[in-house]
């Protein structure tokens, strides 16, 4: 086993918990992307991978925790009692990389962003190198102040351990990046089941000004569709080649060319360019199962957090044209981990336009996790939580529906309005039984909103709940527009029970309370207009000679409505 391998201590593989295999996992990754760092520039494809595995490990641990805690020990590094890296070797050894400055402990939190990782392992590698260790990886850490990444420093531990610091700083010093160690250090680096490679040089990536050149030459003659031509050819290419190395900086370079795209706000060949990773990284029977898989990778960057923020500033400058059904489209081809910095967009997002692409996207995407769209629900913003309600009622998933129930007691009308019809659109018992809870709701234009959600659903329990609900007695004290809404919503329901309903109403007299008896005569009335009752006309003929006018008018109405 090689020195900074992942080791057991104590228990076979097999028997270790999920949890701490998922947390060797990212102590290994962290290994390799620190050498990956060092040794490759930015733009190369074995940089890139390395950062974005390191990444996505942590936020798929952050997903059931909030929290990893590491501690450091002179030759281990343990998560709770478990060890989790170990190495007996004075060279290349993490665990005692730290310890000689002094961490005992280093925690990473939920929340850590890909900027932070990538500057704490920046720290890492500078002090590393460095032939004048000036300042130690506690000051280095200490200076960065990071948000999201704390440690503990045991300020005694150059007396209270036997460590020969001054050898250790000699060895750190002399290092370098041969080609040798490099080998050694990729051979087995892998990115959710993808090989890394090493190459022999820098794989080309176009500039800033190669992609300006290309976009002139594609808008040169936009009668020949240069564009699609050039992506055809592109991918021609890109599914003959054999060698992943070329492979890989082909698709690097097609990252680059979309960030490119996006800046220019040409959504469009944006678009064209994600279709195709995306189709070519279904053809089993074209690529191998690497390729194919660096091809997801591709999909995953494209949709990260700088690029969605980029398409915001697009989407909001009110004096550039944008193609709405091309940035939608593109946005729809994201990974699901899109859905959280989608929605922090939607949340600062000025323009109408922009708010409507990303709504459209996210109701695409949160199919795939209602949850991730569900945890923005709690937001203080009353008009962000509208718009997600919205996307959920759109997604018509029943596992939002928990969430839903509760935003059914929150203080602003409009988010409880939007919630209400949100439930009709998913439909189903529990959203029946949540809208019957709405009716009592203490604001009318709540209430009509449920009974109209309700009547929607065809449901004999929901049909019966409006019907209890203008048979209530404090139905009387509602206001007009209220009480003129319900019966348009039960005359819009029809259904031989309602018909029953509405013609005992119409045909009630009472000697005490006669004007409202009245009114709720006339409301039925108006409402078996609408039904078209046939049944009705001789009841409704019978209250056109009322005295009261209104009962009299609206009878006179029905019947017009009735034989037309």
């Amino acid at each position: 086993m090689e020195k900074g391998d992942i080791q057991g201590k104590g228990h076979k593989e097999g028997l270790l918990s999920e949890e701490i295999k998922e947390v060797r996992d990212i102590v290994m990754t962290l290994l390799k992307t620190k050498k990956a760092l060092r040794m490759y520039l930015p733009n190369n494809p074995i940089y890139v991978n390395a950062l974005t595995e390191l990444f996505w490990r942590f936020k798929s641990f952050f997903k059931t925790n909030e929290n990893l805690v590491l501690r450091i020990k002179q030759n281990e590094i343990l998560y709770e009692d478990s060890t989790v890296y170990s190495n007996p070797e004075k060279d290349d050894n993490l665990a005692l990389f730290f310890f000689k400055d002094g961490l005992r402990e280093l925690t990473f939190k939920n929340g850590l962003r890909e900027d932070e990782l990538l500057e704490f392992i920046r720290i890492l590698n500078l002090d590393f190198e460095k032939d004048i260790l000036d300042d130690d990886l506690v000051t280095l850490l200490w200076e960065k102040d990071f948000e999201n990444i704390s440690y503990v420093v045991d300020e005694e531990f150059l007396t209270d351990e036997n460590i020969d610091v001054d050898a250790i700083t000699e060895q750190m010093k002399n290092r370098t990046a041969v080609q040798g160690d490099l080998g050694r250090a990729y051979e087995d680096a892998q990115f959710e089941g993808v090989p890394v490679q090493v190459t022999a040089g820098e794989v080309y990536s176009l500039s800033d000004e190669d992609l300006r050149g290309l976009k002139r030459y594609f808008e040169r003659d936009a009668g020949e569709n240069r564009t699609s031509k050039v992506i055809d050819v592109i991918f021609e290419i890109l599914s003959q080649e054999k060698e992943f190395e070329g492979f890989s900086g082909v698709v690097s370079s097609l990252e680059r060319a979309i960030e490119f795209f996006i800046k220019e706000g040409d959504f469009r060949n944006a678009l064209a360019l994600l279709e195709k990773i995306n189709d070519l990284s279904r053809k089993s029977d074209v690529l191998s199962e690497k390729a194919r898989g660096r091809l997801k990778i591709a999909v995953v960057n494209v949709g990260r957090e700088g690029n969605i923020k980029e398409i915001g500033n697009i989407l909001d400058k009110e004096d550039t044209v944008v193609d709405e059904n091309a940035a939608t489209a593109f946005l729809k081809l994201f990974d699901k981990i899109s859905i959280t910095p989608l929605c922090h967009l939607l949340s600062e997002l000025k323009n109408i336009r922009g708010r409507r692409v990303v709504i459209e996207a996210l109701v695409a995407l949160g199919k795939a996790d209602i949850k991730a769209i569900s945890k923005h629900l709690d937001n203080p913003r009353w008009y962000f939580v509208r718009n997600i309600i919205h996307i959920l009622g759109r997604i018509g998933d029943r596992t939002a529906l928990e969430p839903l129930g509760k935003i059914l007691i929150h203080e602003d009308i409009r988010v409880r309005r939007e919630a209400v019809k949100s439930l009709g659109m998913i439909g189903g018992q529990q959203a029946r039984d949540l809208l019957i809870k709405a009716l009592n709701d203490n604001d009318s234009t709540v209430r009509t909103s449920s009974a109209r959600a309700l009547s929607a659903m065809k449901d004999a329990s929901a049909i019966e709940a409006i019907l209890l609900e203008v048979n209530k007695k404090d139905f009387f004290q509602r206001s007009p527009s209220e009480k003129k809404e319900f019966f348009h919503i039960l005359g819009e329901t029809g259904g031989s029970t309602v018909e029953e309903i509405l013609i005992k109403i119409l045909r009630k007299k009472s000697l005490f309370q006669k004007s409202r008896n009245d009114e709720m005569r006339a409301l039925a009335a108006f409402a078996l207009g609408i039904v078209k009752s046939k049944d009705a006309i001789p009841f409704l003929e019978k209250a056109s000679e009322s005295k009261n006018r209104t009962l009299k008018l609206t009878s006179e109405e029905a019947v017009r409505k009735i034989r037309t």
